[in-house]
């Protein structure tokens, strides 16, 4: 594939490096804005103007080259203002004076001459170009004319989504009355209580809405409460799926309140900052509902509570609860049938959407996903294991991070189950510092369906692996918190196994999260895999930088997808070696990467961006926000978050 950027701009890039004199070196940037600037790189051909200017700012020749690239793009508002500054500097050069002046005529005739290019362009193209608008920079195009406004008011395909986030009382509700027929996700999070209180009261209006999206914000009080309630009881039976949030609302609107509201809900997403009310005296009111999808975060929800919904939403096949006691499994073994997914304490977990298929042939729970929010919570062994072996038949993707278990109750466990496996199961991610995980291994030995396994808090490595080399090659491997001393021989063993017998159409996914005692000969191994595609990796603090670059070198024609986290090995020397030209990325996440500057991301983007389809860049402080958006058209999708946020694994 062709670099992305012409020849002459990348040997004057090179050049720089060989110079030290400036007066060259302004010569070579404004050769180099030309150049960038007939190749179309607009933002580049800038910044070397603007470098020229700070190189030499008593000096014409910076803003006639910024004037020229802003005209050349159409920006004739900033080129007026580079031949202004320009004239300032220019009072002893005839020449300059005669070429300023006259290239401010012209680009002061383009901003003069006004044509209505709406009105000349065919309606399906100005839908397109309108469609492609943000939502702030679409308000303003409506206020350019009566003619802008109908045509934008009128593209239906425009208005399927609309968010209602600001403040601005005229901007959301002038346009409300004549875009409702056309939304179906609407979403409603605005501190302005008039523009919350006037689409609650008009939901009959909004004919095709499907989704609703709704913060209700701590203004309200419980006297408002039927506003809300009123304004869900008036939407039309389209609505089948209902997001809501209640701030410092403390649960007074309830689940049941909700679903007698909204008769025809499919999907049900619940968020309150406090425990999780039931009105005892409102539930037996509750008729059957045909809710499938419940997901409740609160601060706790009880089996009791979750009872009475259960019994009358006996369609359910999708639970999932941020933070829970043992008593709702309780619950769930009683009144919940059709259930397929369940989530239990899953604050920082992404538990997968519900199937759109049923499977009524044979009922029961396809994904599992437990988890502990402390050390004093979580699912109790001995309430989830049986419910595990209930479902052992159907079970395909399990998550399991529960509350200890005693060697007493293992043992009544296993002498109660001794049967127990799990022959359907895909996906399996436990834990080690509990004392379960003996028990799920024991399930899965034989397997021939496991595709992905995660292991966490391994205390022996070599229990993992011995299972696995007895296991078909899996498609998704993980180790997480890899703390301890371990004897790598085994896992090295591993990968060699998996590149003798991996074809290459068989995807291999590879995953190492705080695993500080990894050894380079590991990373030997792996590279030998050659159908491993995806590769995450965090924390590595016995790699060196050399270690890295050579192993990125043996992996560059097979890598499709690179997480670096935390990593003091990745430095510019390392991201050099990801840029090679033979190798196929298309998504890159550098994370928390201190050794990382501008120069190792310029390198990378130039010579990938025609095969990357993402970029992420998080908490990396010698990247700066200037050098991304020089090469944010550069990448489909970049993005950058300059404070630290993990990104979701």
């Amino acid at each position: 594939m062709s670099d992305p950027l012409p020849p002459f701009v990348r040997a004057t890039t090179e050049l720089f490096r060989e110079l030290n004199d400036e007066s060259e070196i302004f010569v070579l940037l404004d050769i180099r804005a030309h150049a960038q600037a007939k190749w179309g790189l607009y933002h580049l051909a800038c910044a070397d103007a603007d470098k020229m200017i700070n190189y030499a700012g008593d000096l014409a020749t910076g803003y006639m080259r910024k004037g020229k690239v802003c005209s050349m793009f159409g920006y004739h508002v900033q080129a007026i203002d580079a031949y202004n500054q320009g004239l300032k500097y220019a009072t002893s050069n005839l020449l300059q004076i005669d070429w300023f002046t006259t290239a401010k005529k012209a680009s002061l005739a383009a901003v003069q001459k006004h044509v209505d290019f709406l009105a000349l362009l065919p309606t399906e193209m100005v839908y397109y170009i309108v469609t492609g608008l943000p939502k702030k920079t679409r308000f303003a195009c409506m206020a350019v004319s009566r003619a802008w406004r109908q045509q934008i008011l009128g593209c239906a395909c425009l208005w399927v989504k609309m968010s209602v986030t600001g403040t601005n009382k005229d901007v959301a509700l002038c346009t409300m009355h004549h875009i409702a027929s056309h939304i179906q996700d609407l979403t409603i999070d605005t501190s302005n209580e008039a523009i919350h209180r006037e689409y609650l009261s008009s939901m009959k209006i909004f004919g095709r809405i499907r989704s609703l999206t709704l913060t209700v914000p701590k203004i309200y009080n419980i006297n408002s409460n039927p506003i809300v309630l009123d304004g869900l009881r008036q939407a039309p039976p389209t609505l089948t799926s209902l997001n809501i949030a209640l701030e410092g609302n403390k649960g007074m609107i309830t689940v049941p309140e909700l679903l007698s509201a909204c008769k025809m809900l499919k999907t049900l997403n619940y968020s309150t900052t406090g425990p999780m009310l039931i009105k005892r005296d409102g539930m037996h009111e509750l008729a059957p509902h045909p809710l499938t999808d419940l997901e409740l975060d609160a601060l706790s929800v009880i089996g009791h509570d979750l009872e009475g919904i259960l019994q009358r939403c006996n369609q359910l096949r999708r639970l999932v609860m941020s933070a829970c006691t043992t008593s709702v499994l309780d619950a769930v073994n009683q009144h919940a049938p059709n259930l397929e997914v369940l989530g239990y304490c899953t604050s920082y977990l992404q538990v997968p959407s519900l199937d759109q298929k049923s499977h009524p042939s044979r009922p029961g729970l396809r994904d599992l996903f437990v988890s502990r929010v402390s050390e004093l919570d979580g699912a109790a062994p001995s309430v989830l294991l049986p419910l595990v072996y209930r479902h052992r038949f159907t079970l395909q993707r399990i998550f399991a991070h529960t509350m200890d278990i005693t060697e007493r109750e293992l043992q009544t466990i296993s002498t109660k189950f001794p049967d127990f496996k799990l022959e359907g199961l895909t996906s399996l991610a436990i834990s080690f510092d509990t004392g379960t995980h003996e028990f799920f291994l024991n399930s899965i030995r034989g397997s021939t369906t496991l595709r992905a396994f995660n292991a966490f808090s391994v205390i022996e490595l070599d229990e993992v692996v011995e299972l696995l080399m007895h296991l078909p090659p899996l498609e998704k491997l993980r180790l997480t918190y890899l703390l301890f001393p371990a004897n790598y021989a085994g896992l090295i063993h591993l990968f060699e196994r998996y590149a003798l017998l991996l074809a290459k159409p068989q995807e291999l996914e590879v995953s190492f999260y705080y695993c500080p005692r990894i050894t380079v000969n590991v990373l030997v191994a792996l590279a030998a895999i050659k159908s491993l595609t995806r590769l995450s990796l965090c924390k590595l603090d016995s790699v060196t930088v050399q270690d890295m670059v050579d192993f990125l070198y043996k992996m560059k024609n097979n890598l499709r997808s690179i997480d670096l986290r935390d990593m003091r090995s990745v430095t510019d020397k390392t991201i050099a070696a990801l840029a090679d030209t033979q190798s196929r990325l298309e998504h890159i996440l550098l994370e928390k990467l201190p050794a990382v500057t501008d120069y190792g991301l310029q390198t990378l983007i130039c010579q990938q961006s025609k095969k990357l389809d993402s970029l992420i860049v998080v908490h990396c402080p010698r990247i700066t926000e200037t050098c991304l958006k020089n090469y944010s058209k550069m990448v489909v999708n970049l993005n950058y978050i300059p404070s630290y946020k993990a990104i979701e694994a």
